[in-house]
């Protein structure tokens, strides 16, 4: 199922750093370890300009595509509206159960078939656009 088809708003795209991409490590491990790494600098500097840039309303539905550990997810619900985390990584999304109530499903940002048909409204994609394999 296509973004196209589930999105009825904005795409935000803000794409991490290369020098930071680590590709020789276990990818759980890594995954983890940068997450925390990051979390003060997403905490400061990214979610600030994130949530000024999404103007996210009570009852909007966001999808955060890549989520990780479910840090802007958290976020997000602070504001009123409904948030539904995805990522590829069991680990992440087990950590993201394990601090939030949300929804969180295991994915890849290509196969989207647990959201209904323009059931989101806007989709945040952080930190992750150069990991995707088939982003057309």
């Amino acid at each position: 199922m296509s973004l196209r088809r589930n999105v009825g708003g904005l795409f935000i795209f803000i794409i991490k750093r290369l020098s930071l991409y680590k590709i020789n490590h276990n990818e759980e491990e890594y995954l983890l370890g940068e997450r925390k790494r990051l979390g003060r600098y997403q905490k400061e500097v990214i979610l600030p300009n994130l949530l000024r840039l999404l103007n996210l309303k009570k009852n909007e539905t966001i999808l955060d595509l890549d989520c990780g550990a479910g840090l802007f997810v958290k976020e997000f619900l602070k504001t009123g509206a409904k948030a539904i985390g995805a990522d590829i990584s069991r680990a992440l999304i087990q950590a993201a159960k394990n601090n939030s109530t949300a929804d969180f499903y295991v994915s890849s940002a290509d196969d989207l078939r647990f959201l209904k048909d323009k059931s989101v409204d806007k989709i945040s994609l952080i930190f992750a656009i150069q990991n995707i394999e088939n982003v057309a």
